[in-house]
C-alpha cells in the first residue's frame, strides 16, 4: 500500500526495551508504544547490525528491509530509498495498516484476517519499500494507470528481491527467471496459496482475487483508487514475460532505469512502455533486448 508522503512524526522514548542508535545504520527499527495525534511515540528496538533481539516481528522486519537495501545498492546501485544513504525507519506495531510506506517510513501492524504478519514475507517488504523509491523519484499519482503502475513496480521489484535473495547464482540468467515462482506474498497468508501471481495474474487462488492479463480485460472502476490493485496485473504480467527472456535481472535495471530518468507523476502503461524500451536500448545497446521489452508489452496488448 502506498501511502500520502507525509512523514508520521516519531518521537523516540528510551525505556527498557530502548537500544542506542547504530552509527551508520541502514534500518532503524522502532516498536509503537503509543500514538499521538501527531504520530507515534517509539522505541528503538534495533538499530544497524546490533544482535537480534528474539522478537520474529522486530528482527523480521529489521533484517528484511536490510536485504531490501542491500539489493537497491547491489544491483540498482541506489544508495538506499532516498538514493542519499539515508536511514530506512521501520515502525512495527502500528495499527492503520497491515503494510505500507508512507513519508520515508516502512509501517507494519498486526496480522488481518488470512494473513500472518507481513514481516514473515520478504517480496511484501520489497514491495512496499519499492514505494519508498517511487516515492523519492517521480511519486507516481495513486489511481488509475499511474496508480497501477505504482503497485506494479512494488510487486516486480518484491519479487525481484526475492529472487536475488533465494537464488544469487540464477539470478541474473533466464533459466532462473523461469524456475522462479512469481506469486507474491506467499508466506504471509494463511487462507490462500498467495496474494497475486505476476505469472498468471487471473489465477484467483491468490488472495488479491483475479486480475487482467491484456488490456481488453481493463477494469473501469471508482474502487480502489480506480482499481490499482486489480489492472496491475496487465503491466505485471508485462514484466513476466520480459524476464522469460532477458532474466529477472536486466528486468529489474531496465524498470529501475525507466522509473528513475524516464516517467513522470501521470504516466501511464503505454508510456511504461516506451520507458522501459528506452531504458533497454540505453542499458543494453543492440535491438534484441528493446525487442524483447517491446514483445513483452504487446503481449498483453500495450503498443508504445
Amino acid at each position: 500500500m502506498k501511502l500520502n508522503p507525509v512523514k508520521i512524526t516519531v518521537q523516540p522514548t528510551f525505556g527498557s526495551a530502548a537500544v542506542p542508535p547504530v552509527a551508520n545504520a541502514k534500518v532503524n527499527t522502532y516498536r509503537v508504544t503509543s500514538e499521538t495525534k501527531d504520530g507515534y511515540d517509539v522505541e528503538l528496538v534495533r538499530s544497524g547490525d546490533a544482535p537480534a533481539t528474539g522478537d520474529l516481528v522486530v528482527d523480521g522486519a529489521h533484517e528484511k528491509v536490510g536485504i531490501a537495501v542491500d539489493f537497491l545498492r547491489e544491483v540498482l546501485g541506489r544508495n538506499s530509498i532516498d538514493g542519499k544513504g539515508g536511514v530506512v525507519d521501520a515502525l512495527v506495531g502500528v495499527t492503520h495498516t497491515w503494510a505500507a510506506f508512507g513519508g520515508g517510513q516502512m509501517l507494519l501492524g498486526a496480522p488481518e484476517p488470512g494473513f500472518k504478519s507481513a514481516t514473515e514475507s520478504l517480496d511484501v517488504i520489497g514491495h512496499e519499500l519499492m514505494h519508498g523509491v517511487d516515492e523519492a523519484t517521480v511519486s507516481l499519482t495513486y489511481e488509475n494507470e499511474s496508480g497501477a503502475l505504482s503497485e506494479s513496480y512494488g510487486d516486480v521489484f518484491g519479487e525481484a528481491i526475492e529472487q536475488w535473495h533465494e537464488d544469487r547464482a540464477g539470478f541474473g540468467t533466464v533459466e532462473g527467471a523461469r524456475r522462479a515462482d512469481w506469486v507474491g506474498g506467499e508466506d504471509a497468508t494463511t487462507t490462500a496459496p498467495f496474494i497475486n501471481s505476476l505469472r498468471n495474474p487471473a489465477d484467483a487462488a491468490g488472495a488479491a482475487g483475479a486480475q487482467p492479463a491484456h488490456m481488453r480485460d481493463y477494469v473501469t472502476m471508482v474502487e480502489d483508487n480506480g482499481g490499482v490493485h486489480v489492472n496491475v496485473g496487465i503491466p505485471n504480467k508485462a514484466a513476466f514475460e520480459a524476464a522469460q527472456v532477458l532474466g529477472t535481472e536486466q528486468v529489474a535495471k531496465i524498470w529501475y532505469d525507466a522509473l528513475e530518468h524516464r516517467l513522470t507523476s501521470t504516466s501511464g502503461f503505454s508510456d511504461a512502455a516506451r520507458a522501459t524500451i528506452a531504458s533497454a536500448a540505453a542499458l543494453y545497446p543492440g535491438e534484441q533486448t528493446s525487442a524483447a521489452v517491446r514483445d513483452a508489452w504487446a503481449s498483453v496488448g500495450i503498443q508504445p
